[in-house]
């Protein structure tokens, strides 16, 4: 009688091993599958170049922080922006037809001077990009297209005192300028834009 029990038990033992086998084999899956690399517009690739490139600021992407933003400044970079791109379009090319994209910018932050050299804050710029053929139709989108220039915040003491804080505030005084804080928000954002046109 025990034997029968112990018989009519093991279906189910069995059962669980194979559920529990299954569950640790796909989370070793997920834990080891490569992060898929993110997919391009692959208009190229499809017979398509570039013929216009526009830019707009969605409404509220301009950001503020502890200090506030320059519009001046802000204008600039979105000036910035918008010729890199046209001027980059230009190298997305696959073929005879026709190609509009449209980006939209839907988060602007740059740091101040100021903001940038004591406290390291970063500066970003995320925007939407959308695709169509000459008739309208859309050929790819991509949400959030976004380049962060991230400020150095260095933590680092030497018998308990903050030395980091210093060195980190001269290294973002380095590339604290109007100037150099535009070309490097604009230069990797676009080249973000460009890069995922061209994939």
């Amino acid at each position: 009688m025990k034997y029968r029990q112990n018989m009519r038990n093991q279906p189910t033992l069995n059962r669980r091993s194979a559920i529990a086998f299954g569950l640790i084999f796909a989370l070793g899956a997920c834990a080891s599958a490569p992060a898929t690399k993110d997919a391009g517009a692959a208009i190229v690739s499809r017979g398509y170049s570039v013929d216009t490139m526009s830019l707009s600021v969605a409404e509220g992407a301009s950001v503020g922080g502890l200090f506030k933003q320059d519009p001046g400044v802000v204008n600039q970079l979105v000036s910035r922006v918008g010729g890199e791109l046209r001027q980059k379009a230009g190298n997305v090319r696959g073929g005879p037809k026709k190609a509009n994209v449209s980006v939209s910018l839907t988060r602007i932050s740059v740091a101040s001077a100021a903001s940038r050299s004591l406290i390291g804050m970063d500066t970003q710029l995320n925007g939407d990009v959308v695709v169509t053929d000459a008739a309208g139709n859309v050929l790819a989108r991509k949400s959030n297209v976004e380049f962060v220039d991230k400020g150095a915040k260095n933590t680092s003491t030497f018998n308990g005192i903050p030395v980091g804080a210093l060195l980190s505030t001269v290294a973002n005084a380095g590339g604290a300028s109007n100037e150099q804080r535009l070309e490097r928000l604009s230069t990797g954002f676009t080249n973000e834009v460009v890069a995922w046109l061209s994939r």
